[in-house]
């Protein structure tokens, strides 16, 4: 009686079908981490934006009513918002200002928008060209 002797492993069809498998595991795993660390960047950006819009809003309500003058003005942040200036070097955010007479006819009621805009290849230029944008709109009245 000649058995065969039973053999022990795996084949090779069996190897590179299980290697297939795990490729695509991982494919998918690395496409996952990187959908989820740009949504987390973009998070981060949209967030600090909203800030620098609050921090101006707040400024111009903390600003005597007199004083406010009609009009719009622009200034540019860093990348964490931490410092704005006049120029657009080297900077990430684009923020505009407008005080305005409210659309309502209410006397001595003043419209406050901040919109502060990031990415594009224009956006320093103009607001309309930047990828994103937040703004924030408030009323002010003189009691």
């Amino acid at each position: 009686m000649n058995a065969k002797p039973r053999q022990q492993g795996f084949t090779l069809v069996e190897t590179l079908v299980a290697l297939t498998i795990l490729a695509i595991a991982l494919v998918g795993t690395w496409k996952l981490n990187l959908a989820v660390l740009h949504n987390d960047m973009s998070s981060h950006k949209k967030a600090t934006a909203t800030q620098l819009a609050d921090k101006k809003l707040e400024e111009l309500k903390a600003s005597p009513f007199a004083a406010l003058a009609l009009g719009q003005q622009t200034d540019f942040c860093t990348r964490d918002g931490d410092r704005c200036t006049s120029t657009s070097d080297g900077q990430w955010f684009r923020r505009d200002w407008v005080v305005s007479n409210a659309p309502i006819a209410v006397p001595d009621t003043l419209q406050m928008a901040v919109r502060v805009g990031w990415g594009g290849k224009t956006c320093s230029a103009d607001l309309t060209s930047c990828d994103h944008l937040v703004e924030l709109v408030t009323f002010i009245t003189n009691i």
